[in-house]
C-alpha cells in the first residue's frame, strides 16, 4: 500500500511457520467464493490493517507453479489509503507487525532480499514499476 501524502509504503514484518527467519510481506489472502480479487484485496486491507481505499491499481494477475498447477495471485497497489477502523485481530500463531517503509528502505529490503515469500517480492517490485510509469 502506498500512502501518496506521506510518500509510504505499509507492509508487514512478520514469521512465518514455513520461513526459517521473519520476512517482509504484503497484504494478502484468498478470495471468499464469489469475492472478486479486487474485493478481496479491499477487505484484506481493512482486516489486516484497518485501511481503506477508493484508488486501487490492478498490477496483474499470474499464475502460480505453471508446472504443478497451482493457482494465480492478483497483485494490487492501493493509493492514498487511510485508516478506516481497528484492525482484526488474526487468529494466527505467526507474529506481525505493520512497518512504514520510504521508497528508498522498500528498493533496499527488496534487493537485500527481505521479502522471503516470491509473490511479496513480486507484489512490491510491480508496485515501483507502476510508480516509474505513472
Amino acid at each position: 500500500m502506498h500512502e501518496a501524502a506521506s510518500n509510504n509504503f505499509i507492509v508487514f514484518k512478520q514469521s512465518k511457520y514455513g520461513l526459517s527467519t521473519s520476512s517482509l510481506a504484503t497484504v494478502g489472502g484468498h478470495c471468499e467464493p464469489g469475492e472478486s480479487p479486487l474485493q478481496t484485496a479491499k477487505r484484506e486491507l481493512a482486516e489486516e490493517l484497518g485501511f481503506a481505499s477508493d484508488d486501487f491499481r490492478d498490477l496483474g494477475t499470474y499464475r502460480t507453479s505453471a508446472n504443478r498447477g497451482g493457482g494465480h495471485v492478483t497483485c494490487f497497489l492501493a493509493y492514498n489509503a487511510r485508516p478506516s477502523r481497528e484492525r482484526t485481530l488474526s487468529d494466527e500463531v505467526e507474529s506481525q507487525s505493520v512497518v512504514r517503509l520510504t521508497r528508498k528502505q522498500l528498493e533496499a529490503a527488496l534487493l537485500n532480499a527481505e521479502f522471503r515469500e516470491i509473490k511479496w517480492s513480486a507484489t512490491a517490485a510491480l508496485a515501483l514499476m507502476h510508480l516509474d510509469a505513472a
